[in-house]
């Protein structure tokens, strides 16, 4: 990725209101007009149901998916993210 920073969104949507929170996070992010950003979600084994997959319509144009099969932990999440960009700068 050639982008200035990246944006590193771990998620855990266990239920309706954290799954609803994580879609405006990637609506607000998609209505931004600086565009040198890409978004990585990496969805720490949600059910399939909240899975942030879900919402690739919701998201900028440059989002990466990453799916863990269990939850491991907003620590190891972020870890992932960063590993899967070359930017600048993390969010």
């Amino acid at each position: 990725m050639s982008e200035r920073f990246a944006v590193i969104i771990p998620a855990y949507c266990q239920n309706k209101r954290a799954y609803y929170l994580l879609q405006r996070c990637l609506i607000s992010l998609k209505a931004q007009y600086w565009g040198d950003f890409c978004v990585v979600v990496v969805d720490d084994g949600s059910p399939s149901h909240f899975a942030a997959e879900n919402l690739r319509d919701d998201a900028p144009r440059r989002t990466v998916f990453i799916k863990h099969p269990q939850n491991q932990g907003r620590a190891v999440a972020r870890n992932t993210g960063w590993k899967h960009v070359d930017t600048d700068f993390l969010l």
